[in-house]
This record gives structure tokens, sequence and C-alpha cells, in this order.
């Protein structure tokens, strides 16, 4: 089956075999190894694999099967996260180093008789390849084991790790929705540094209104590193858009982290998605006031039995509102307190007009960070 129309055009290598997957003087080994863990997705699998000409190095690979009931809608995604993450002036995104098209006929395995063939498949690769997801870290709170074991780091006994970490979500909250590449009001009298914002990792010449539409912890990776700390890494740009007046909104995105307002028929804000990152930042809230006892405590609040953020605010905010269990310092406590009122009243608001915006919320927290790091 041929690349379809849509995504001709975007520097897809179609190939006959997996085995044929070069790109820029690399062989790309496209097959997961015996031990390779698989992320499974709506629309994808996600591995890793080795990078080329950097010994023990790996990068994501993303494969799209494009079956016959699945061509048209994987179609759309693709074309989107192509383009998107090509575009998109914000550090906090994976590079696409390649991308491939494999036309079937052949299982993965080496093809024998009687084997089932391989339906076509999009390999599309992103650096950095990340393992943990925010989603990750809950899950293992949930059920009681040791964070430590998947985050050496230690999001628990490490709290100091935070608030780096938020600033950088927001950060690339405000990335998103830039009216002037050149020039973001929000900030113009800011030292980036000191602002959390990475601005443009490459050369921009166009306005950049972009909402994601589908935020939520299993597409907020953590990268760990010992001189940066803790930086998110925002994957799954495939449902992603960009903002045009009187756009309506689909009804997309995982329902549990969805805004009141992304409903078919309403018009479309990059508001939604200060609510799904306040959706995120709660499970952070959560760890910083009361532990895994916390965690598990917003989680069957919010989401268990089909439960959705936007039906339980007022539950939400009264668990992290309570006497915290967890000992802080001072400063790291008076840090709490102040990123509580934030997501309370400018970020997990019900009613859109009165929701901050990504800019609005950014500059609030500055003035957080800046105490904290203060001491003040």
């Amino acid at each position: 089956m041929p690349l379809p129309r849509d995504l001709q055009g975007l520097n897809i290598v179609v190939l006959n075999s997996i085995s044929d997957a070069r790109y820029d003087n690399s062989f790309y080994n496209l097959a997961p190894g015996t031990e390779t863990e698989i992320k499974p997705g709506s629309s994808c699998v996600v591995y890793a694999i080795p990078y080329p000409k950097r010994d023990g190095e790996q990068l994501a690979c993303k494969k799209m099967k494009f079956s016959e009931t699945r061509r048209g809608f994987l179609t759309r995604v693709a074309k989107t996260e192509l383009e998107l993450l090509d575009n998109i002036a914000s550090w906090y995104i994976p590079f696409i180093k390649a991308a491939f098209y494999v036309e079937g006929g052949q299982s993965l395995q080496q093809s024998s008789p009687g084997q089932d063939k391989e339906d076509p498949a999009l390999y599309i690769i992103l650096e950095p390849w990340a393992k943990l997801s925010l989603e990750d870290l809950v899950n293992v709170m949930l059920y009681g084991e040791d964070a430590k074991a998947i985050a050496p780091w230690d999001p628990l006994g490490n709290p100091d790790i935070w608030p780096h970490f938020i600033g950088h979500c927001l950060g690339f909250l405000t990335t998103l929705w830039i009216i002037d590449p050149t020039y973001l009001e929000s900030i113009i009298n800011m030292d980036f540094e000191e602002a959390f914002v990475r601005l443009p990792r490459l050369a921009v010449d166009k306005f950049q209104k972009v909402r994601h539409k589908d935020l939520k912890p299993e597409h907020l990776m953590l990268m760990w590193n010992e001189n940066e700390g803790l930086t998110p890494l925002i994957i799954d740009f495939g449902i992603s858009k960009i903002h045009r007046a009187g756009d309506p909104t689909e009804h997309e995105g995982s329902q549990r982290y969805l805004a009141p307002e992304q409903i078919p028929g309403n018009s479309p804000s990059e508001k939604s998605d200060v609510f799904s990152m306040a959706c995120c930042f709660t499970f952070i809230e959560a760890m910083l006031h009361s532990g895994t006892t916390g965690v598990r405590q917003i989680f069957e609040v919010a989401l268990s039995e089909d439960r959705r953020f936007r039906d339980n605010i007022e539950h939400i905010n009264g668990i992290l509102n309570g006497d915290p269990t967890v000992q802080l310092s001072p400063r790291m406590e008076k840090f709490r307190l102040e990123l509580r009122e934030l997501v309370e009243s400018k970020m997990l608001v019900y009613n859109v007009d009165d929701r901050s915006n990504a800019g609005e919320v950014f500059e609030a927290f500055i003035e957080i960070h800046k105490n904290y790091e203060n001491g003040t």
C-alpha cells in the first residue's frame, strides 16, 4: 500500500523493508529487541531503538500500523504530529530525527511461508527517548511500590525538584501560544533562564498558536539530568491544532482530563490546556501534601470509576487544602501553599472566562519561584 497522499512532501522515506531504514548516512534499526519495553498508545506503540553513531544512547521509535480500518485516522494524526513537531518553537518537545514508511507485505520477523503479512507502517524516530512519565510515577504510588525503583532521584524524599519541573511545564504552555515569536509580552522584562523559557530552538518566522488538546500525566515525560534537574518532555501532538478563530472544539482527547468547555460546538481556547495541565499538577501537589496517600486520594476522587477531573474540582481542592501530613522545609511549604493558590484560583477553574491564560499563570508562577529561591 503506497504512502498516503496527505503524508507526501513531509520528508518521509518510503521503504520495502525495515532492513533498508537509512537516512542522513545512518542506519536505523527499527525492530524492537526481545527485551524491549513497548508502550502502547491509542494510535501507536512506542519503544526505544539504538541511536546510530552514539553507542549506548537510544531514540524513541513511534510505530503506527496503517490497517485498512485505521488508515484515514492515522494519516490525519501522523500529518499533524509531523508538521507540528517540525514547527513548534519549543525545547520541551521531541525532535524528529527521521520518518520511514514501510509499504507492507512482510512481517517484522523475516517473512516465511504461511506467516501473516505486516500492514503498512509509519515509523517516526524521535529524540530523546524518555522512559518515565508522570503517569508511571502515579501508578507506582497507587500500587504502593517504591517510587525510587523507577525514579532514583526520589520524587517523595526530594521535594525541591518540583518547583523547577513545574516552571518548565508552564514555560512549555507559554511557548505554545506565541503571537509574535520574537516578542513574548509576559516575559519581555525577564531573564529567559529565570523565566524557564527556552525560545526558540530554531529560527521561527511565523506566529505560533497551538492547542495540544490532550495534556495528561501519560504525556508528561520526566527527564532527569544531574546538572539541570527534573524537566518535562511533552509528547503526542497527534490531535493538536493550530488555533484559528471560529474553529469548533472537537470532542477529542482523554475524557478524564479535558476542560469543561471541550465539547462539540464550543469555541476553542488555549485555556483548555491550562486546565489539563492543572489536573497533572494536582498529583504533584498531592505528593507534597501527603505523599502516596494524597496521590491515592486524588485518583480516587477524580478518576476512579470513570470519573473526570472537571466534575470533581471541589473535592480535589478540599483534599489539597486540608492539613498536610508531609513535613516540608519552611521555604518548600510556602512554595506548596502558593502553588496551591495558583492552581485553585487560576488553573483548575470550571468556567473558562474565569480561568487565566498560560501567560498569566506563568507570570504569577515566576513570582512564586522568586520567593522560593530567595526563601521569602
